[in-house]
């Protein structure tokens, strides 16, 4: 097939992963608000009128034309079209961000069944990101989210590797080492200084973490990630150096980094 022949695919192809970004984008926008509210955001309520998006303002359900990713604000100048309340740019600006991650995993790691679980899981760390820097908590319901996802990915690299013993193995083993290695750093520096080091959401995320990583990667995952803590610490850092910051985002955005990384081929030989 020609080059000029393979453009036309190209350019669909790339549109149907911007696509699938922004709807992806405006899931993770459900998330961060429906989690820690304790709205129903998996399984559909009975009650429509109580599952269905609504205007945090007015309460007034939101309609198919209400809810096109960043497009529906634009249009609506980032006022809501019944009550003109005002919508806050973190909409959008999730849904674009969350676009972006996904096209750059979907550039990675290409087509495949391997990257389907991957890009299902962009959503979740987005949505993990922001709760867990605005309100100090990983919830359960993204780390159980998250935990499927990577025995997905295990299994379809087991499948897509003619059920090669290794890649299992690697995962388990990795998934492991990486929990207990933090659970037990967690304990020690918790008794040294008489407070919890890592949080109980933060230990939660570790099993998936590992899961999508392997045994290769870790020692830069737990290398980026304490950079990314102390980053973390500085800008968190209202209270003094006493005061408890969010680790859970520098765990994610290592996470991200490293299994795109690993999509490009990345040589974490040590």
């Amino acid at each position: 097939m020609s080059a000029g022949a393979d453009l036309p695919a190209a350019i669909i192809l790339t549109v149907s992963t911007v696509f699938l970004g922004l709807c992806l984008g405006s899931f993770a926008t459900a998330l961060v608000y429906r989690i820690p509210r304790g709205m129903a955001w998996a399984i559909p309520s009975k009650d429509d009128k109580i599952n269905r998006s609504r205007c945090p303002s007015c309460n007034v359900a939101l309609r198919i034309f209400d809810l096109v990713p960043v497009f529906s604000w634009l249009f609506s100048r980032g006022r809501c079209r019944h009550c003109h309340a005002k919508i806050s740019v973190s909409y959008p600006l999730i849904e674009l961000t969350t676009m972006l991650l996904t096209v750059a995993l979907f550039w990675a790691w290409g087509f495949s069944v391997v990257s389907a679980p991957l890009l299902l899981a962009v959503p979740f760390m987005v949505a993990a990101v922001i709760i867990d820097w605005e309100r100090m908590i990983l919830p359960d319901d993204i780390n159980i989210s998250l935990s499927v996802l990577a025995v997905f990915y295990v299994l379809l690299s087991w499948w897509n590797a003619d059920w090669a013993m290794d890649v299992f193995a690697e995962a388990a083993l990795g998934a492991l080492l990486l929990s207990g290695t933090m659970f037990a750093a967690s304990y020690a520096v918790s008794k040294w200084k008489g407070r919890p080091a890592l949080g109980q959401g933060d230990l939660k995320f570790l099993p998936a973490a590992g899961l999508f990583l392997g045994i290769a990667p870790l020692p830069y995952y737990l290398g980026l990630s304490g950079l990314l803590g102390l980053f973390t610490a500085l800008l968190k850092g209202e209270g003094g150096r006493k005061a408890a910051f969010p680790f859970g985002p520098a765990l994610i955005i290592s996470l991200y980094i490293h299994v795109f990384l690993t999509g490009l081929g990345f040589d974490y030989t040590w």
